[in-house]
């Protein structure tokens, strides 16, 4: 039988992966630290996201870029969800959460 996995719904599905690590990705960089021009694409995914959890969150301690590059972003944040803080990382394959 297949394990059951961990999911919280924030309007988006985040998954449990109590493999990821923190620590290594404590910088929250914005777009503008990130890219001299960005394109409307990558403003869009990260107002969408931005929102996202400013709207089904408790709070939103820290938000923003956590890798790039000229064709992705890769989002992350601590939030507080229900009384748990969370650590979320947003790729466009997947969501990822873990509890800290």
């Amino acid at each position: 039988m297949k394990k059951q996995k961990n999911i919280i719904k924030m309007g988006e599905e985040f998954q449990e992966n109590k493999k990821m690590q923190q620590e290594f990705y404590n910088e929250f960089k914005t777009l503008r630290e990130c890219y001299g021009k960005w394109s409307d694409a990558k403003e869009n995914v990260y107002n969408y996201y931005k929102n996202l959890l400013n709207n089904n969150c408790d709070s939103v301690e820290k938000y923003g870029i956590r890798s790039f590059n000229c064709n992705v972003i890769v989002l992350h944040a601590i939030v507080e969800k229900e009384g748990k803080k969370l650590y979320l990382v947003i790729t466009p394959s997947h969501n990822w959460y873990n509890e800290i």
